[in-house]
């Protein structure tokens, strides 16, 4: 689970604005590299800017790592998301990962 997952119970059918933010989620990051994806991660938190990353944990899925390439290359890499109106501040901060 991410820091904004929400699993709400199967019977309350209250709103739930983190789930309603959720639809409002842009991609502010992608890299195929761990260590910038935990630093990513580090940066973020830092800024207290809530993310969720997707297609994180297959890096290592079948065991080869980087022996063959990097595999996360296929399916895009690893994704960082933020809400609408934090993504101005993530991509500055996030943007001194790629000098």
């Amino acid at each position: 689970m991410t820091d904004m997952d929400v699993l709400p119970h199967k019977n309350d059918s209250r709103p739930n604005p983190k789930k309603e933010s959720q639809d409002a989620l842009v991609k502010v990051y992608t890299t195929g590299r761990e260590d910038n994806s935990a630093l990513a991660k580090s940066m973020l938190r830092s800024a207290d800017i809530e993310f969720m990353v997707r297609n994180d944990y297959l890096q290592g899925l079948f065991g080869y790592g980087n022996l063959f390439g990097n595999p996360l290359t296929a399916i895009g890499g690893i994704e960082f998301w933020v809400r609408r109106e934090d993504a101005d501040d993530a991509i500055e901060i996030l943007s001194a990962l790629d000098r």
